[in-house]
């Protein structure tokens, strides 16, 4: 995929993800959540569920439907692209959000487990991708 797919992507899942977030946020489900641990209510925890399937696994799977059908490359293939565009998405955010600390000025959590989701699922695409990874040693 060109280069500037990959950018079109990018910007298209970083707007679809404020956009979810922003839905999410107006109807005040970040303070349902933050009461989770003490308060448990079953439909808040379920809308915790469904609002990290939306954004960890959803969005892109919808997305590679989209570009499948238009585009014409292969269903694995465009959906591992989109995967990894959407990765080094969340990825930047992460960045820009800890460099400018807006986790501590606004009180948010929203990306404490996004490092380790990453590495999880990038380990579980590889296996179902079959993708070899090597591993050299530079010493």
């Amino acid at each position: 995929m060109k280069l500037r797919y990959r950018i079109v992507i990018g910007i298209v899942m970083a707007v679809l993800f404020a956009l979810t977030t922003l839905v999410f946020a107006l109807f005040d489900a970040g303070l349902n959540w933050e009461n989770l641990a003490t308060n448990y209510v079953f439909i808040d925890w379920l809308s915790l569920i469904f609002y990290r399937l939306l954004i960890y696994i959803f969005l892109a799977l919808i997305f590679a439907v989209i570009i499948f059908k238009r585009a014409g490359i292969g269903y694995k293939e465009t959906l591992k692209e989109v995967f990894i565009c959407q990765f080094t998405v969340y990825a930047i955010i992460k960045v820009v959000w800890e460099l400018f600390s807006l986790n501590y000025l606004w009180s948010t959590e929203i990306f404490d487990n996004l490092d380790s989701f990453i590495i999880l699922a990038g380990l579980l695409l590889s296996i179902i991708f079959k993708k070899k990874t090597k591993v050299e040693s530079s010493l």
